[in-house]
Parts: structure tokens; sequence; C-alpha cells
């Protein structure tokens, strides 16, 4: 909706943005379409990665997307592993950028201080401080367009922004669009991707935390537990009113929903999405999910930067020990994110075959429907997913209606027990093919 005075974003009763597209024309819904990262008229990933970094001669790798370095690591400077969601990584390098003067200004997500009825938004930030003040991430809805119509009105300034992948995808195809926005944007710095999330899941957790949706101010969904591991993670609700003695700590696996598997509140778009790693973006960072790095309490990055520059900045970083990096193959950065690819590969090709079958509309994506051979465990193991996903999105709004949220626990906790016993059978399956392909693999070395 940036490129129309007309255009704007709305919020609709689940807590997801969506376009108002009464005031437009349909020439202006049809260049929108352009833009949209789930349209068909966009082009795949692979077409708009390929426009930014060919030219380097990059070598690319299916699932992670082109690559120039890759790493795991975290930050040593300050405050930024401690402050950070993870390792910190992120901050680190905004704030790098900045005091080197490479760029004006940050446009990140951070808390959202005015009276509009929103936890976070896209703003921007000018100094350490006030980029410090939006470290962590935040599994709440955003919208661009606001903020990208702001920028558009000061051409001069020169700016790095932090996204998603879809975020960073649309952004690019609007940047070819837009000469002024293109040379503006100096850094794309992409967030690896689970999926994202509805306004009412910041609800749902406070709300299990003892604070009623109408009284939750805000939830840190990345409070790091000390003596965990990095992925035994907790949330931090807190009210309206009262002193920070009335915050409130609960551990995710206390809470239904905790587990990101279950994909609660999650949004439809995210469904038929095969990019995980912001495959568009000049770096990309996310978690660590490898065995030799979950055992960190401080938490560790993996990295895939797709730019020599940052590269550059990143060794430079560790050469004067301000960061810590280690270097990891390109597969094993790929390893850590393993679970969420599948979901975006396989289950993708599942579920829009299975809309292919019934006559009803998905979006173009590099992943074909049907391009995955499934057995019924599979299937079901979808299946089930997708139900979680629509009955956490209608049961809060009807556990709202009543003010009770035992409704939605109810509905939600038997099919979420149904599916973590087909999960257990679908992970046994897997562990046997896995034995099975370690066993040809010794017996040929053996006959030869």
């Amino acid at each position: 909706m940036a490129q129309s005075k007309k255009g704007r974003m709305f919020e609709t009763v689940k807590g997801t943005y969506i376009p108002d597209l009464a005031a437009l024309t349909k020439s202006e819904i049809e260049s929108a379409e352009n833009f949209c990262p789930f349209a068909k008229a966009s082009d795949i990933e692979d077409v708009v990665a390929s426009k930014v970094f060919k030219v380097n001669n990059l070598r690319y790798l299916e699932g992670l997307g082109y690559y120039h370095k890759t790493y795991a690591g975290y930050a040593i400077e300050g405050k930024f592993r401690e402050q950070g969601s993870s390792a910190g990584l992120v901050n680190w390098l905004c704030s790098k950028l900045l005091r080197d003067g490479y760029i004006d200004t940050i446009i990140h997500v951070k808390e959202d201080t005015s009276s509009n009825n929103k936890m976070y938004s896209y703003q921007e930030s000018s100094d350490i401080e006030s980029l410090q003040s939006g470290a962590k991430s935040k599994y709440y809805p955003v919208e661009l367009s606001e903020v990208v119509k702001a920028l558009l009105s000061q051409p001069s300034k020169k700016v790095a922004i932090v996204g998603l992948p879809c975020f960073i995808k649309a952004l690019r195809a609007y940047e070819e669009d837009n000469l002024q926005l293109k040379e503006q944007i100096k850094f794309h710095i992409g967030i690896v991707c689970g999926h994202l999330k509805s306004k009412n899941y910041a609800k749902f957790l406070g709300w299990q935390a003892g604070i009623e949706p109408n009284n939750l101010k805000l939830i840190d969904f990345r409070t790091k537990l000390k003596k965990s591991p990095a992925s035994r993670y907790g949330f931090t609700a807190i009210p309206r009113v009262g002193s920070e003695d009335s915050w409130i700590i609960k551990p995710m696996s206390e809470v239904v929903g905790g587990n990101w598997g279950h994909g609660v509140f999650k949004l439809t778009a995210c469904e038929y999405c095969d990019d995980i790693m912001a495959e568009t973006s000049d770096i990309v960072f996310g978690d660590a999910w490898l065995p030799e790095f979950v055992g960190d309490s401080g938490g560790t990055n993996i990295i895939n930067s797709r730019s020599p520059f940052l590269s550059n900045l990143l060794q430079d970083g560790d050469d004067k020990g301000l960061i810590k990096l280690q270097e990891l193959t390109p597969k094993r950065v790929l390893d850590s994110q393993r679970s969420g690819l599948r979901h975006r590969r396989e289950g993708l090709s599942y579920r829009s075959g299975r809309d292919e079958a019934l006559g009803k509309p998905f979006p173009k994506k590099r992943t074909k429907p049907n391009s995955h051979q499934l057995n019924i465990v599979r299937k079901t193991t979808y299946e089930y997913r997708e139900l979680i996903r629509q009955t956490s999105h209608k049961s809060f709004l009807l556990a709202a209606d009543h003010r009770d949220l035992s409704i939605s626990l109810s509905m939600l906790k038997p099919i979420i027990e149904s599916y973590s016993k087909i999960s257990r059978v679908n992970l046994i399956q897997r562990i046997i093919a896995k034995a099975k392909k370690v066993l040809t693999k010794l017996v040929q070395r053996n006959s030869n």
C-alpha cells in the first residue's frame, strides 16, 4: 500500500493486517499485486534474488539461497547478546552500520508507545540507545507501508531495514518500480522465519499468565531463562497497570501454544511460503538450533551473508574481539532450520496439491503441488497442523466474547494431544528411514 496515497492496511478481528482495496482502481490493484509476495503476478524468490546476487557470482544451495559466507556466532561487545533474542548479532551489525556512517537510520520493529493500540510497529532508530530498544524477536503482526511512505518523503536518508523474508521480498520488488527507494535502502537484513502470528497470540499468552487481554500492555516473546538451554526460553507478560514486580515470566513449555511447531495463530499466507532463509536479503540471521550450540543459554546465531561487504564487517568485528564467529558449511546452517524447511517445502507441496484438487486458488511458488511423495502419517501431520491453526483463531475469539480462557484451551488441547501422537509416529518413521540409509551405505562400502 506504500505506492498508493489512497491505499492503507487495516486490522481484522483475528488481529491480522489486510489491504483496504475499496478506494483503489482496478489498475492500482493490479499494480499492487506485483509487489505482494503471495500474489500470482509477483516473481518467485529465485528470480528476485538472482537480479541482486548473480552479479557477485555467489554460490547457491536450495533452501538456503545464494551465499557468500556462512557462520555461527554471537556478540561479545556490550550487552547485545544479553539483550537479544538469540545472540545479539543483528543489533550489533546495525549499530556498526550506524556508528561508521554507512547509514543514517535503521528501520526495524520495536515497542509502539503511541496510543494506537499496537504493541509493536515498524519505526526508525537513528542512535544506539533507540536501536537497543528494538532488540529481540516480536511474534506480532506489523506492516511496512507507513514507514516506507515516510522514508520516501526524505530522499536523502540512507537506511538499513530489518525484516522477515516476505517483507524483504516485497521491498525488493517495489524497489524495481521506485528507484529512489532502491537508492535509499542500502542494506536488507533478513530474519529466519518460522511463521508470523496474529495479534491475538500475544493476548493468548498473556491470558495464560493471568493477565486478561484488556489489561495486557506488552509481551516480551523471548525471555532467556538462566541455566537453561537456548531452546528453552520463556516470555514476559507486562500488564497495563502495576510496577515491574507485577511482570510475569513463564517458560514457553508451560503454556498452550508455546511449542512453535504447533503453529497456533499462524497467518494463512505463511502456509504458502517456501522461503525461511530470507533469500532476497543481503544477510540473514537465525537461531543456531544445532546440538553443538543449543545448550548455551546465551544463544547463538547462524548467519548467511550474501554481501562481501557485510562479510568483511563481520570478520573485522571477529578480528577485534567484538563478536565471535565460527565458519559453518552452508549445509550445516541449513540443517539448523530443517524442520521449518520441511514444513515449507514438503508441507507446501501437500497443501497446494490438496487445494489444486479442490479447485481452490493458491499462490505461485517454487514448490509445485504434489512434488513430494508423502505417506499417510505425513499427510495427517499437515492436516492436524492446519486444524490447530484454524481452531486457535476461532477459539480465541469465542473465549474473548465470553471472557473465559478455558473455552479456547478446551478446544485446542485435544487436537494438540492427537497431533503429538501422530508426531511421535512420524519421528519413529524418520529415525527408521535414516537408519536404513546409514545401513545401506555401510553395506555398499563393505561390498566395495
